[in-house]
């Protein structure tokens, strides 16, 4: 049974053309894949449209706590919108102090400044 289950979650999820645990030349046999550069994708999509989606995220979800309370008439002792927002805020700086991290180890040569810029932001 675990087998089964095993294989139909291989078939769901396989790429079309992938080879199981072997490399493939992305230049000259990708077929249909597309590849994607994670290191680009902590670079400069965490810290601009994975912020945003947050903001937006957390920004809905305070709309929605002010209906709930506009229509009980009471405060109401669920989460505060000013939690949710904090809490929003801080996960988009760590967000954007992780994308910053990873950009300055991926210099050739790090300055004394980068190197303590780093070890605020992993301490914080």
């Amino acid at each position: 049974m675990k087998q089964l289950l095993a294989d139909h979650i291989k078939k769901v999820f396989a790429c079309h053309g992938a080879l199981d645990e072997q490399l493939v030349d992305m230049c000259t046999k990708s077929q249909s894949s597309r590849a994607v550069d994670h290191v680009d994708v902590m670079l400069h999509v965490v810290p601009t449209l994975y912020v945003d989606i947050l903001r937006k995220q957390a920004s809905d979800i305070c709309d929605k706590l002010e209906d709930r309370k506009r229509k009980r008439r009471n405060s109401g002792t669920g989460l505060s919108t000013d939690v949710a927002l904090t809490i929003t805020e801080e996960a988009c700086q760590a967000a954007v102090q992780l994308s910053r991290i990873c950009e300055i180890t991926q210099k050739f040569s790090i300055s004394e400044n980068e190197i303590s810029e780093c070890e605020i932001h992993l301490i914080l």
